[in-house]
């Protein structure tokens, strides 16, 4: 166990949470601040602990090269992540969910934001693990995590 403090998110269900370490979501407020006024984001790596009910994360991603983005807008790109699923595989770690900025406004999730969160997660990347659709919204204010 890390000596990092953690910070615990239930998501929409209420049997369901993700985990953070402090230093990972500097990591994703560091990332977000080098993006500037435009979206950015990436995937969420991490182990399953609890019967599969709670997830840790254990690593975010930087923008993949082909992510298309805009002031309020994100489509994370896969160029990469494929090898990188399959290294983590190895290891116990999985594809967890994603994260995304909301540079100039609120941690709140957008109307698009839900509609995402509502679709069923179909596995996109390889080497997913059970998937609780884990998804972190980062924004100047504060952090939201569905």
């Amino acid at each position: 166990m890390s000596e990092f403090p953690k910070v615990k998110y239930s998501s929409i269900a209420p049997d369901v949470s993700a985990v953070f370490e402090l230093p990972l979501l500097s990591e994703v407020t560091r990332l977000a601040g080098r993006a500037g006024s435009v979206e950015t984001g990436g995937i969420l790596v991490g182990e399953y602990f609890d019967g599969g009910r709670s997830v840790r994360i254990t690593e975010v991603t930087a923008m993949p090269e082909d992510s298309r983005f805009g002031r309020a807008w994100f489509k994370r790109g896969r160029k990469g992540l494929d090898a990188l699923l399959r290294d983590r595989w190895g290891q116990g770690q999985y594809y967890v969910g994603e994260w995304h900025s909301h540079p100039g406004g609120s941690a709140e999730p957008s109307g698009s934001d839900i509609a995402a969160m509502r679709k069923p997660v179909a596995p996109t990347l390889p080497r997913c693990g059970k998937s609780l659709a884990t998804r972190c919204i980062a924004a100047r204010r504060r952090y939201s995590s569905s």
